[in-house]
C-alpha cells in the first residue's frame, strides 16, 4: 500500500507565486491544507494572490523578492 504524506499545516514558500504556474502551485498546496507564503518581485501581485488564497480559506502571507539567475559563491 502506498503511503500518502499530508502537507496539511506545513509551510510552502512559492517563488514567482503572483500568477501563472507559481499561483497554480500555491492554489494546489493551499487546497491540500498547506500554509502558503507567496513570494514575487511584483509585491502588489503577490498580495493579490495571497488575498485570493485567503478568501478561499487558506492561511497565507505575501512577500517581495527577486530570484536571479546569476549567483556568485562567497
Amino acid at each position: 500500500m502506498a503511503h500518502k504524506t499530508s502537507i496539511k499545516g506545513h509551510v510552502a514558500v512559492i517563488a514567482a507565486g503572483a500568477d501563472g504556474i507559481g499561483l497554480a502551485c500555491a492554489e494546489l498546496l493551499a487546497a491540500e491544507g498547506a500554509k502558503v507564503a507567496v513570494i514575487d518581485r511584483d509585491a502588489a501581485g503577490g498580495k493579490r494572490a495571497a488575498g485570493r488564497l485567503t478568501a478561499a480559506g487558506a492561511e497565507t502571507i505575501a512577500g517581495e523578492a527577486a530570484v536571479r539567475r546569476t549567483w556568485t559563491p562567497q
